[in-house]
């Protein structure tokens, strides 16, 4: 019961901001000045504390998105953080105990959460995903979007390979004289690829300084695993295990029944 009105407590002091929790994890507790308990039942005390993890968002931003889909004649069950989501999806209980950092490549943000002593410690986001890398090709070669989604999704790499020069991409890029008209032209992979790399190089190194500044990361209990349609990209596995400095994989679902 003192745990519960615990929880009240802060789920209470939230709502007055103007936000929506989302989920919340008690991390541990404290009683009388002892810290780092993490199960309080059966323990007696005249003072509880307790460090709680809460996953809030504007309330009015959720009441949109759900007015929205009500629009489109779907209902909304519940809400989940999507790289909570993913970490139950592909996390086992051994990752979830020793510490893992699960990365979501979205199209418009790169999301992440930690998870320790199978629980979500921390998360958050960074405001650059996948359509950026889109943008970066477009520009720089003066590409469509759709052109230079395909290449990206056929021939990019998150990393310049040492044959990656001798490949060579035919693609039409937009005339600067006539908007309606296209010329044809020739782009190494090695030109792909360093322009792919040096994005995915900054998202991966502004989400380790994150945790590192949080306290959130040590390279010598975490895996990193990868998700989202940008982890598709051939080599961002490694490109991530060079920043990390640590085991890396792209995730996929366990213990998902029905799936061959």
């Amino acid at each position: 019961r003192d745990v519960s009105n615990l929880v009240t407590q802060g789920v209470k002091e939230l709502e007055k901001q103007g936000c929506e929790i989302i989920h919340y994890f008690p991390l541990e507790y404290t009683i009388d000045g002892n810290d780092g308990i993490l199960e309080p039942s059966g323990l007696l005390g005249n003072k509880l504390s307790a460090k709680i993890h809460f996953v809030t968002v504007p309330s009015i931003m959720l009441e949109n998105i759900i007015n929205c889909l009500a629009s489109c004649q779907l209902d909304v069950e519940d809400c989940i953080f999507a790289p909570y989501a993913a970490g139950l999806a592909t996390l086992n209980d051994n990752d979830k105990e020793l510490g893992s950092t699960i990365i979501d490549f979205g199209a418009g943000i790169t999301s992440y959460a930690v998870f320790l002593q199978k629980t979500m410690v921390y998360c958050g986001f960074i405001p650059i995903g996948s359509k950026a890398i889109t943008e970066d090709i477009a520009k720089s070669f003066m590409l469509d979007a759709s052109t230079a989604e395909r290449i990206k999704t056929i021939n990019g790499a998150a990393s310049v390979g040492y044959k990656d020069s001798q490949k060579m991409i035919n693609c039409k890029v937009n005339n600067l004289e006539d908007p309606f008209d296209h010329d044809e032209r020739n782009i190494s992979n090695a030109e792909l690829n360093d322009v792919i790399n040096a994005r995915i190089e900054e998202i991966l190194t502004l989400i380790k300084s994150t945790l590192e500044r949080r306290g959130k990361f040590s390279s010598s209990q975490h895996n990193i695993v990868l998700t989202g349609g940008g982890s598709l990209l051939s080599g961002i596995s490694h490109e991530a295990s060079k920043i990390f400095k640590n085991k890396t994989r792209l995730g996929k679902p366990i213990s998902v029944s029905g799936l061959n």
